[in-house]
């Protein structure tokens, strides 16, 4: 039993023996790579970039100041492949010696990808002017153009305002029509048409947005922040209405959208041939000397049919 145990020593001792020896001439034979990866423009550390020795498994990524460290690589001429998002690939030939350490810094250059041609109409000259008269306002308000508006499936100025930031609208028959600023309620807000204060016809002080079609507008402005300068009737906030001009746009214009659907109607009464449907027109030019003088003509009209249930007690 003993003579046993002591042939297994012996057979682990000389496994153990020959792993040693196959390992450190496995280090005899390879060497190390190391260095920094860094912007060829500034300078600075790239973290995170991939480097990897081509025809072998071994590779690395750089650590959070653009170094690494390639041990076990085999000795001779290798090829190091240093890449990064956004960067250009990088490739160099190094000659690795046995048992030494070689210090490789790469700069990477930025790489510019182009594609092909994007065409944007419309929406960066809304977003140009809404910004612009925001920068302009000495209080805090949120502006909305008038390019921006068109390209909205709004039925009317209040379905239009909804789109600003901190902006909820209360529905009446699934239309938009009173709007909340901030939370507050509806009767809080003071609502004016080309500087006047416009009068309500909700029944309240709260002012309806609902008779104001969204395409007769040029821009709204909603100032959440009263300042002592504004009428003092505007608790929660003002939201200032702007209709078009003839002076708006240069030369004279027109244009006009027509939207229908046709469905199964819920009201039996209008018929099969009729559908609902959204149609407006504006027109509008300058005259007189100099033209000074500006027409503006805007229509709109529209029907639609919907069903209401409710319950009397």
């Amino acid at each position: 039993m003993f003579r046993r145990h002591r042939y297994v020593l012996v057979v682990l001792f000389l496994i153990g023996a020959a792993t040693l020896a196959f390992s450190d001439a496995a280090a005899q034979s390879a060497g190390i790579i190391e260095g920094q990866v860094v912007d060829a423009g500034d300078g600075s550390p790239l973290p995170g970039a991939n480097v990897v020795v081509e025809g072998t498994s071994i590779g690395t990524s750089t650590d959070p100041d653009g170094r690494f460290r390639l041990t076990s690589v085999p000795a001779g001429p290798q090829t190091l492949t240093v890449s990064f998002v956004s960067y250009k690939s990088s490739s160099t030939t190094i000659d690795v010696e046995a048992g030494q350490a070689q210090t490789v810094n790469v700069e990477l250059a930025s790489e510019v990808l182009e594609g092909e041609e994007v065409v944007v109409r419309g929406l960066r000259r809304s977003q140009f002017r809404s910004i612009n008269r925001k920068r302009q306002s000495l209080n805090i308000v949120d502006a909305l153009a008038a390019d921006r508006i068109g390209n909205l499936p709004e039925k009317n100025i209040a379905e239009a305002v909804q789109r600003l930031p901190g902006i909820v609208l209360r529905n009446d028959r699934m239309e938009g029509r009173l709007v909340s600023i901030r939370g507050g309620a509806a009767n809080l807000n003071n609502v004016t048409l080309n500087g006047n204060t416009l009068a309500s016809t909700a029944g309240s002080r709260a002012t309806a947005l609902d008779l104001l079609p969204a395409e007769m507008v040029s821009n709204v402005e909603v100032t959440k922040a009263v300042t002592p300068d504004m009428p003092g009737n505007a608790i929660g906030g003002s939201i200032d209405i702007s209709t078009l001009s003839a002076f708006d746009r240069e030369g004279a214009f027109a244009f006009g959208s027509v939207r229908a659907l046709s469905h199964d109607q819920q009201v039996p009464d209008l018929g099969e041939t009729e559908f609902p449907f959204r149609a407006n027109v504006t027109a509008g030019t300058k005259v007189g000397p100099d033209d000074a003088f500006g027409l503006l003509i805007s229509a709109s009209g529209s029907r639609r049919d919907f069903t209401t249930s409710g319950l009397k007690g």
